[in-house]
């Protein structure tokens, strides 16, 4: 269990100096290469995969916000067809007088 304690105090580089300043001069080749290895390398694979998700989940959220907006276009305000609209149209000749008084 130490062991594997220590292993992850070096993968996350949490007081990974004082581990090596307690070990041997030998271990000091292996803590290098695991921390190596393990910090930038795996942590760094692992942080790609939850950003990888994240941005597929983004693609999602935005495919269905079109689909609502396709969905719900008609219910538009703004949606309307002018030619079935009853327009009056003005007359040339008949101008009524506005009385601005009222």
């Amino acid at each position: 269990m130490w062991s594997m304690l220590t292993t992850f105090q070096l993968i996350t580089l949490d007081y990974w100096e004082n581990v090596l300043a307690t070990s041997g001069p030998m271990s000091v080749s292996f803590f290098t290469v695991v921390v190596f290895f393990g910090s930038f390398y795996l942590i760094n694979l692992m942080l790609a995969v939850v950003a990888l998700s994240y941005e597929e989940e983004a693609v999602i959220t935005n495919e269905e916000r079109k689909k609502d907006l396709l969905e719900h276009r008609d219910d538009s305000t703004f949606s309307f067809d002018p030619s079935i609209l009853n327009v009056k149209k003005l007359n040339k000749n008949s101008k009524k007088k506005i009385d601005s008084r009222k």
